[in-house]
């Protein structure tokens, strides 16, 4: 009796805390808002049969500017929902902080994605992450449709070290120059001459810019007008067979 009426006591004395693990680990150096790391600076590479993981640093302005029809308003960001991860590889997982992969605006949070890939799978992946933006505008809610907030390329080596070959029927060299100002040059070749459509978005996916391109087989250099698109992030998607191809751009 005496021990059980000590071990009650011992409880209550010193509590048990119960430590939740930390599911991913954000930046804390880095303060503008934005995904980290971006597009650009991409993922690092994958190999077979060995455990792979990447934390993802989420921060969500405060605010923006959206056009819902009747001119540019001042849209009060609650938070930005990682809804997809389009064409995520199956032997990898993603976990967020907060669980619900919903991000409060002003706030900074993280994603992990990880996992090992199975011998067998080494290949190079386009991963698209698409989102939904819900804001507050005059204090009515609305939610923006679904949009490719970022994309990220993984690149899965075999065993021995060498990445499989992805057939491509194109290939892009990198927009020039980025940053650019009045214009940019996107250098492209192809091996099938066909129709592909050019287009510009920004980064709540809004298109600032669409044409229809004919790509002759060989090599082609497509120019982007940047005199009338405000400074900032955009992303530049070449939409060519069937496939996306999408860079960042900076406009000064």
């Amino acid at each position: 009796m005496r021990k059980y009426i000590y071990t009650l006591l011992l409880v209550f004395i010193y509590p048990v805390t119960i430590i939740q693990a930390q599911v991913c680990q954000p930046d804390t150096s880095i303060t503008k808002p934005g995904i980290y790391p971006d597009s650009a600076t991409g993922l690092p590479m994958a190999t077979e049969n060995q455990y792979w993981e990447q934390d993802i640093t989420v921060i969500v302005p405060v605010d923006t500017i959206i056009d819902i029809g009747s001119g540019p308003m001042l849209a009060i960001i609650d938070s930005v929902r990682l809804l997809q991860l389009r064409n995520l590889p199956s032997w990898l997982t993603i976990t967020c902080d907060p669980p619900t992969c919903a991000f409060p605006g002003g706030e900074r949070h993280c994603a992990k994605i990880s996992g090992t890939p199975p011998i067998g799978s080494a290949d190079t992946n386009v991963i698209d992450i698409i989102v939904r933006y819900f804001v507050n505008i005059q204090s009515f809610p609305f939610a923006q449709n679904d949009t490719t907030f970022a994309y990220y390329t993984l690149i899965t080596q075999n065993a021995t070290g060498l990445s499989a070959p992805r057939g491509e029927k194109i290939n892009i060299a990198s927009l020039r120059p980025n940053p650019a100002h009045d214009f940019s040059i996107l250098p492209v070749q192809v091996n099938q001459s066909s129709t592909a459509i050019l287009m510009v978005t920004d980064l709540l996916g809004r298109q600032i810019y669409h044409e229809s391109v004919d790509l002759d087989k060989g090599e082609n250099k497509l120019m982007i007008p940047l005199k009338d698109i405000d400074a900032g992030y955009y992303f530049v998607n070449l939409h060519y067979l069937g496939q996306d191809n999408i860079m960042r751009l900076m406009v000064r």
